[in-house]
């Protein structure tokens, strides 16, 4: 993980959190089970029990268990180098507050991540699965690099990626997600302590 800006009127750990997993099998399970080239950049797949036993046991609660979500980078995938201001939940139906993103491989320093924050009133538009920003005026607080680490991401805040890349890198990711039982981003930061 590298951080690229930061705006220091905001803290990084409301958005993110480095964790300590070991992830020396990730490339072996993401060849097996999900190196599946579609033609969208983000999928659910089965989860397999060698994907779960990634995420350590005490966390399984309140994680989703049947599905892991593949960002996917590659040459057959529509390109598209910015994935627009979103956030990955209804603000009134929260179904996944945050995840655990694992790098599986080609993630640079040349491919970021931003966090928004609202100086006023934001307009957001529904969508399927999320929802697009659509008006308002939104601080940049933060842009990072998903490098070599694994980290709590909070899928509450208002994000955006950036790619410059040409579309024959190839870029792969792993994304678990947490379910509802809780919403509130503190507890996940606790739950997730001894791992920092």
């Amino acid at each position: 993980m590298k951080s690229i800006t930061h705006n220091t009127q905001y803290s990084i750990s409301d958005y993110i959190i480095p964790l300590n997993i070991d992830t020396t099998a990730i490339k072996n399970i993401f060849n097996n089970h999900y190196d599946k080239k579609k033609q969208v950049f983000l999928n659910s797949e089965p989860m397999t029990d060698s994907a779960l036993s990634l995420i350590p046991k005490e966390l399984h609660e309140y994680l989703v268990t049947d599905r892991v979500w593949i960002g996917y980078f590659h040459d057959q995938r529509r390109s598209k180098q910015f994935i627009p201001i979103h956030r990955d939940n209804h603000s009134d139906d929260i179904k996944f507050p945050c995840s655990i993103n694992i790098p599986v491989f080609g993630c640079n320093e040349k491919i970021t991540t931003s966090f928004w924050e609202p100086i006023d009133e934001v307009i957001g538009e529904k969508m399927k699965k999320s929802e697009a920003y659509s008006s308002g005026e939104l601080a940049h607080a933060y842009e990072f690099a998903l490098t070599d680490i694994p980290v709590l991401f909070n899928n509450q805040k208002w994000h955006s990626v950036f790619n410059p890349l040409s579309q024959s890198h190839q870029r792969a990711i792993m994304i678990f997600k947490f379910n509802n039982k809780k919403t509130d981003w503190e507890f996940f930061k606790e739950l997730t302590q001894h791992l920092v």
